[in-house]
This record gives structure tokens, sequence and C-alpha cells, in this order.
């Protein structure tokens, strides 16, 4: 079941937009006083490393990674510890995915008339998944 459900095939692109909105969360609940500082800096530093390896393409999924959020959430954890699990504090995916499919949504509305030299990036996605509905 879990194999039908995985995303990471697609979504695995994704990794800069899930690690952005990680970083602007983990900001978003130091300024609440959910986080202090240093557990702040903990994980912009962690989330830096985990950019690092997707960039340079060493970053290991794991075969329990389904989609983005889990891999980088475990990833996190590995190079951090449990603080990496503050970054989810009163989020939920109903945050995660609208926020990471913003940006492909923005730049080609349809992938049969992409806007833009950006629109490239996303021609991973299954045309499906960009179309407009009627």
């Amino acid at each position: 079941m879990e194999k039908f459900h995985a995303s990471i095939t697609y979504d695995r692109h994704l990794w800069e937009v899930d690690v952005q909105g990680s970083r602007g969360y983990s900001r978003g609940l130091e300024k609440a006083g959910l986080l202090t500082k240093a557990e702040m800096d903990q994980i912009l530093h962690g989330l830096d490393k985990v950019a690092e390896e997707w960039a340079q393409g060493t970053f290991k999924l794991s075969p329990n990674d389904a989609d983005i959020h889990t891999a980088n959430k475990h990833r996190l954890k590995e190079l951090i510890g449990e603080t990496a699990g503050k970054p989810h504090t009163g989020r939920s995916w109903n945050n995660q995915v609208p926020l990471a499919l913003r940006p492909p949504a923005l730049c080609c509305p349809n992938l049969g008339e992409p806007r833009g030299q950006s629109a490239q990036q996303w021609s991973w996605l299954p045309r499906e998944a960009t179309r407009r509905p009627p």
C-alpha cells in the first residue's frame, strides 16, 4: 500500500520549495516563541545541509521516504536529532502540499502553454497535474 501512495518519484523535484517552506515556518515558530533562537539556528543549519545534499546529488532516499516532506524530515532528524520534529508544530501536509505546488502552478498552469523558461524546470510533472479545470 505504501508503494502505491508514494509520490517521491514526482515530488523529489520539489526539494527546494519544501526546504524553503520549512525554513520560513521555523522562523515563524521562533517569532511566536515556540522555538528558541538556538533551536531555530540548529534547524536552519540542518536544512542548509539537506539543501546542499539535494543540490549536489548526494541526498540518499530511504525506502520509507514516501514523499519529499518525509524524506527531508528524516534526513534533518539524522543531522540534528529530536529538534528536527519541532518545525512541524502546528503544521500538516495540508500546509506543505499547497506550498510545494504553488511554484509550478504559477509558472505554468498548463504545461502545454508554459510561461517562460522557468516552466522547463517543471516539465517532469504529469500534464494532468498542471491543467486548469474547465
